[in-house]
């Protein structure tokens, strides 16, 4: 399947950005393959593209867990346990992407560093 490259963020080639959205046995121009994609990109605008992997990973979660969704509104008892479960797991993978991205280019000013900036004073 070929990936819409402009849409991808950060360092991928062409060829890592096509392999990114390459799922095996899924038809990428099915409703589920843009499905994913859709999630994938939305993933890659919120956390950068530098984990790739797990990037993956949770968009199957994400798209999972809207399945999962629908069988819970469906009356399905078991849709609803596993629902509580995808959604701490995917709250859990989101908390480490933004660990990760924000401990290698945020370089915000803790409270600390800003209220000793503006006295002039060094951080302890």
């Amino acid at each position: 399947m070929s990936a819409p490259f402009g849409s991808v963020r950060g360092g991928l080639t062409r060829e890592s950005a096509t392999r990114l959205y390459e799922l095996d046995g899924v038809d990428g121009r099915s409703a589920e393959g843009k499905r994913y994609r859709d999630l994938l990109d939305s993933l890659i605008s919120e956390f950068g593209s530098h984990d790739p992997i797990r990037l993956r990973e949770l968009a199957g979660l994400k798209y999972t867990q809207e399945l999962t969704q629908a069988a819970a509104i469906k009356g399905d008892e078991r849709a609803r346990e596993d629902l509580v479960r995808l959604a701490n797991l995917i709250s859990r993978r989101e908390s480490s992407l933004r660990a990760t991205g924000r401990s290698s280019h945020d370089t915000t000013q803790s409270l600390a560093e800003y209220i000793a900036s503006n006295r002039g004073e060094a951080v302890a």
